[in-house]
């Protein structure tokens, strides 16, 4: 039988972030952000209902150019219009006692 005793246990990152516990949402593609690349509805449902009980969690591919976009649905960080969904997602990762990773993305032949 595994010990599972330290999954619970705060962890710091290299860099010094200390991270609440060792469990992780990995990053997931959910095509369901606005056609815009902003924060729809249907992604914070998502993200709210992801976002208790974790230490760490990696958001979904984040298109950082518009040669880019690998699909539909894709959020975006390529201009400062972004900023406000970009906040509200952190804003919910974080409300739930996690730390964000925004996982950069670009899905170009030659990247």
């Amino acid at each position: 039988m595994n010990n599972t005793n330290n999954i619970l246990t705060p962890f710091v990152l290299n860099n010094g972030v200390k991270v609440p516990n060792r469990l992780v949402v990995a990053p997931m593609t959910h095509y369901a952000s606005n056609p815009d690349g902003t924060l729809s509805d249907e992604e914070r449902d998502f993200l709210v209902g992801r976002s208790d009980d974790f230490g760490l969690f990696i958001t979904a591919a984040t298109l950082v150019h518009p040669s880019g976009k690998a699909f539909v649905g894709q959020p975006c960080a390529y201009d400062e219009q972004y900023l406000p969904s970009l906040t509200q997602i952190a804003d919910i990762i974080k409300k739930g006692g996690a730390k964000a990773i925004l996982q950069i993305h670009h899905g170009g032949h030659q990247s």
